[in-house]
């Protein structure tokens, strides 16, 4: 009995509500019926998510694009770089070539070793990364 009037006196304070979502045919006969279980959101024992702030606005422009000898890369971001960045060329296949760490937002790079092809660059930039196709003419 006590045990009852325990639940009888939490269950209001986790308040879990219910939302069914049916799935139906080509022919509108149902086939799946779900229960999903949504927490409301005044619930004091509901862990709410971190906000999420840290989106970290990142580019790279690489030009000439084709190049020959050499190519200049910018990063453009609105954060400072820390030198613990880098910078990753891989060939078409996906073979790492070169990987520089980079301490300002321009680098240029000498490509004369390189053959002619299709080539890609990888910034790495805290949590994220972007890539940058070049052709080596």
């Amino acid at each position: 009995m006590k045990y009852i009037l325990i639940l009888i006196l939490i269950f209001p304070l986790i308040g879990i509500s219910q939302q069914h979502n049916y799935s139906y045919d080509a022919s509108g006969n149902r086939i799946k019926r779900e229960y999903v279980v949504l927490p409301p959101a005044n619930n004091p024992f509901r862990q709410k998510a971190p906000n999420d702030t840290t989106q970290v606005s990142l580019e790279i422009k690489a030009y000439p694009n084709p190049f020959s000898d050499e190519v200049r890369i910018d990063i453009i971001t609105e954060e400072e770089l820390t030198g613990s960045e880098q910078l990753h060329l891989y060939s078409e296949t996906g073979q790492l070539i070169q990987q520089f760490n980079i301490k300002q937002h321009s680098k240029i790079l000498n490509t004369s070793k390189l053959a002619n092809g299709k080539y890609i660059l990888r910034l790495f930039f805290k949590e994220e990364s972007t890539e940058f196709i070049l052709i080596k003419n």
